[in-house]
C-alpha cells in the first residue's frame, strides 16, 4: 500500500513539475511577446507623434466639438424631415478631412532644415486649431438656433456668421452696415 501511494505522490510531483515548466514557459513567452507589441507600438507612437499628431488634447477637444455637432445636425434634420443617410456619411468625409489638415498642420510646424527648425509656421497651429474649433461651435450654434430659435440671441448668430465668413473687425463691418442704411434713407 506504502509503494503505491509513494508511486501515486511522484506522479503527482512529475506532473506538477511539468505543469510548472509549461506554466513558466508560457509566461516567459507571453512576456515575450508583450515586450515585442510594446516596442512596436512605441515605434508607432513615436513616428505618429512625430509626423502626424501630437496634441491629443486638442483632438479630444476637437472630438467632443463634432459629437456636439453631429448630435445636434441631427436633432435639426428630424426636426426639419430631412434626415438621411447621406448626412452622416459626410461626416466621415469631414473628419477624414480634418485629419489630414491636422498631419499637414503637424508637418508643416514640425519639419527641420539641417536638423533645425525654422520658426516662421509656428503661429499656424493655434491659428489653425483655433479656426476648427470656431467653426465647429459655429455650426453646433447654427444648429442650436434652428432647432430653438430664440435661444442664442440673433445679434450674436450675425456676428458668428460675419467673422465666420471673412474674419473681419466686427467693428468695421458696423460701419459698413451704417452707412448702407443711411444711404438707403
Amino acid at each position: 500500500m506504502e509503494a503505491k501511494t509513494l508511486q501515486t505522490h511522484d506522479l503527482f510531483f512529475e506532473m506538477m513539475d511539468r505543469y510548472i515548466h509549461e506554466l513558466k514557459s508560457m509566461t516567459m513567452h507571453k512576456v515575450f511577446v508583450i515586450l515585442c507589441v510594446s516596442g512596436v507600438l512605441l515605434a508607432i507612437q513615436k513616428f505618429v507623434e512625430t509626423y502626424l499628431f501630437h496634441d491629443w488634447s486638442y483632438l479630444t477637444s476637437l472630438f467632443v466639438l463634432i459629437t456636439i455637432d453631429t448630435i445636434t445636425g441631427t436633432m435639426k434634420a428630424f426636426k426639419e424631415g430631412i434626415l438621411s443617410s447621406k448626412k452622416f456619411g459626410r461626416l466621415f468625409i469631414k473628419i477624414t478631412l480634418y485629419c489630414l489638415a491636422l498631419i499637414s498642420i503637424n508637418v508643416l510646424i514640425s519639419f527641420k532644415i539641417n536638423g533645425v527648425h525654422p520658426s516662421v509656421f509656428d503661429w499656424i497651429e493655434v491659428f489653425m486649431f483655433s479656426t476648427l474649433m470656431f467653426r465647429e461651435t459655429v455650426s453646433i450654434f447654427e444648429n442650436i438656433t434652428l432647432i430653438y430659435p430664440s435661444l442664442i440671441p440673433a445679434f450674436v448668430m450675425k456676428r458668428l456668421e460675419a467673422f465666420d465668413g471673412v474674419g473681419f473687425n466686427i467693428k468695421e463691418e458696423d460701419k459698413q452696415e451704417k452707412a448702407a442704411e443711411d444711404a438707403k434713407k
